[in-house]
C-alpha cells in the first residue's frame, strides 16, 4: 500500500508539471479555442512588461474581436481561476504561519507572496523586486524558505500544495533563477481539479 500510494504522488505530480496546460485546455474556454487563437493568447501572456490585470485585459480586446461567446467563456475562466488562487494564498498564509521556519523567514516568505499576488506589478518587477528581497536575506533563511517551497517546514501533507502549485522555479538547476516564490499567475494555468485535493490535505495538516 505504501509504494501504491508512492507511484500515486509520483504520477500526480508528473503530470502537474509535464502536462502543465492539460486542465487549462480542458476548459469550456480553451475548447472553444483554435490553435491559431491560444497561440495568440499565450503571445499577450509571455509579455513580462504586463501587469496581471492588463495582461487579462489585453486578453479580453482581443477575444472580443473574435466573436461567438469567448468574452464570457473568459471571464468565467477568470472567475473561476481567481477563486482558486484566492483559496491557495489563504491556505499558504496559514502554512507559513503555522510553519516551523523563523519568524524572519516567515516574514520574508509573506512579503514575497504579497509581490508575487500583486495586481498592479509587472512579472518583470516581481521577480526584481523578490530578487532584491532575497539579496539581503542571510543565507540561512534563504534555505528556510526553500525548505519551506519543498514541504519540509509544515506536515507532509501539505507538501502537495507545496510542489503541485508551486511555478517550479525550485526545480530549476540554476540557483540564480531559484527565486522560491509562488507565482500566482501561474496559478490561471491550473484548473481547480487539479488542486482541490492538494489543497483541502493541505488545510487539513495545518488543523
Amino acid at each position: 500500500m505504501k509504494y501504491f500510494s508512492l507511484i500515486i504522488i509520483a504520477a500526480f505530480a508528473l503530470s502537474c508539471n509535464a502536462g502543465y496546460d492539460y486542465y487549462k485546455l480542458s476548459s469550456p474556454l480553451y475548447m472553444s479555442l483554435t490553435r491559431t487563437q491560444i497561440g495568440q493568447i499565450k503571445l499577450i501572456q509571455s509579455d513580462d512588461t504586463l501587469t496581471p490585470s492588463a495582461m487579462r485585459q489585453k486578453i479580453l480586446d482581443y477575444l472580443t474581436t473574435q466573436g461567438n461567446n469567448f468574452v464570457t467563456l473568459y471571464n468565467q475562466f477568470v472567475a473561476n481561476q481567481t477563486s482558486l488562487i484566492n483559496e491557495v494564498k489563504q491556505t499558504r498564509l496559514q502554512l507559513i504561519n503555522n510553519s516551523t521556519m523563523s519568524e524572519s523567514a516567515k516574514n520574508a516568505q509573506i512579503q514575497i507572496d504579497e509581490i508575487s499576488s500583486n495586481e498592479n506589478l509587472s512579472k518583470f518587477d516581481k521577480k526584481n523586486q523578490i530578487r532584491q528581497i532575497k539579496a539581503n536575506l542571510p543565507l540561512s533563511v534563504i534555505n528556510e524558505i526553500k525548505n519551506f517551497e519543498n514541504g519540509r517546514m509544515n506536515p507532509s501533507n501539505s507538501r502537495y500544495l507545496l510542489e503541485t502549485t508551486n511555478n517550479r522555479l525550485t526545480y530549476s538547476q540554476n540557483s540564480d533563477e531559484s527565486l522560491f516564490d509562488f507565482d500566482f499567475e501561474d496559478a490561471y494555468e491550473i484548473d481547480k481539479r487539479s488542486v482541490k485535493t492538494p489543497i483541502s490535505r493541505a488545510r487539513r495538516a495545518i488543523q
